[in-house]
């Protein structure tokens, strides 16, 4: 791998080559979901504007129209409209290429990293990223739209980035801890009020379709649902998830975890001398991404396609060595290819039940805290993103 890092005109390191891969990977998944019917998710996602439109409930029970229940928001079933108007497949195809190769398209704009090291990002995310779409879950768009409102920040694009973390509100509420990095930047309080102004604008477009009053009682809907499926996936692949595997807490015990959560992510903060520093601020951007998966009260595997976007970029951000590629190779080893297919399934169930897909990111996690915690200021200023093997 260093020897891919250092040669500038290696084929598999270059954009297009980088594009073509996301491309055919998500077009073969789609392809092969098309063929064997493995649409369910997609079948929710498109009725969901249907439902809307019509008036009807859009958290009642259609099990002539799918198995499982509709969890997003009624602003997300508005912002699905185009798709569920087009055509079945070509909304399809489109949706899960979009989604795909939004994170290439993002990575490669990330200042201070050298184009080889973002496409290895891109190759270290790969798995996971196929693994997701090919459940075609939300958690990739929602991966895009964190990189993106911290790209928005970087830029002093306040509102692209208080837009984009609202929309990721409105499909899955936890990327609301994206807006966390508004208090690495200048202009806090201009922030908080283009952020309150997307909330509104996102939050009342199903009125579009439907009426005040309706659109209350599909807000009121949403809420119980949400808070049915808390009690029902309660830890699930978290580190509350791998807590409650082990030590058998109790529901306090689980509040626990949620608070120490939120006290590490707190600790991100401490060093706020070095708010200034690029390589700072995209530390904090890795661990959110890894934070909102292991503190997720209801992690599934697809939601890694979040957190080892985090890890790829924290991989981009240190020092080149063998040491170093040894590490992300096992890791993706034993983060990701154990826990998919084609390992033998007794491998992948075991992983599953006990929550350890959680435990790497776990300790991951635990080291770019302390590196932040630990880091002097010279350490940031240079450029340590060199592809220099030192």
């Amino acid at each position: 791998m260093d020897n891919l890092t250092n040669n500038k005109s290696s084929f598999w390191l270059k954009r297009p080559t980088v594009y073509i891969i996301y491309f055919v990977v998500i077009n073969a998944l789609n392809i092969q979901s098309v063929i064997t019917g493995r649409m369910n998710v997609w079948k929710i996602f498109r009725q969901g504007y249907f439902h809307l439109a019509q008036h009807k409930d859009l958290y009642a029970f259609y099990p002539q129209e799918y198995f499982d229940s509709y969890l997003y928001s009624p602003s997300f079933a508005a912002m699905f409209a185009p798709f569920s108007l087009l055509p079945n497949y070509v909304a399809y195809f489109l949706w899960n290429n979009m989604s795909m190769l939004l994170i290439p398209f993002l990575l490669f704009k990330f200042k201070g990293i050298t184009e080889n090291k973002k496409a290895l990002v891109c190759y270290i995310a790969l798995i996971e990223i196929a693994t997701c779409l090919q459940g075609t879950q939300t958690n990739v768009m929602i991966a895009g739209l964190m990189l993106l409102s911290f790209l928005s920040f970087e830029n002093k694009n306040y509102w692209v980035a208080a837009f984009a973390i609202a929309i990721g509100f409105y499909i899955k509420i936890y990327p609301i801890v994206a807006a966390g990095m508004f208090l690495l930047y200048p202009n806090k309080l201009a922030f908080i009020g283009k952020l309150i102004i997307a909330f509104l604008v996102i939050g009342v477009l199903p009125l579009l379709f439907i009426k005040p009053a309706e659109l209350y009682m599909q807000y009121e809907s949403w809420v119980k649902e949400l808070l049915l499926d808390q009690g029902d996936n309660y830890g699930k692949i978290s580190l509350t998830g791998l807590v409650q595997v082990y030590f058998r807490v109790s529901d306090l015990g689980k509040l626990l975890v949620q608070v120490f959560g939120v006290l590490v992510f707190c600790l991100m903060y401490v060093r706020y001398k070095l708010f200034k520093s690029y390589y700072y601020r995209l530390y904090f951007l890795c661990g959110t991404l890894i934070w909102v998966v292991l503190f997720n009260h209801a992690s599934e595997i697809y939601g890694y396609a979040i957190a080892i976007l985090g890890i790829g970029l924290w991989y981009a951000t240190q020092p080149s060595s063998k040491r170093l590629n040894i590490f992300i190779c096992l890791f993706i080893l034993f983060a990701t290819v154990l826990s998919i297919d084609p390992t033998p399934r007794f491998i992948s169930k075991y992983i599953y039940e006990h929550a350890l897909k959680a435990l790497p990111y776990s300790i991951m996690f635990g080291v770019i805290v302390w590196q932040m915690l630990a880091a002097k200021p010279s350490d940031l200023y240079n450029n340590i993103a060199s592809d220099t093997t030192p």
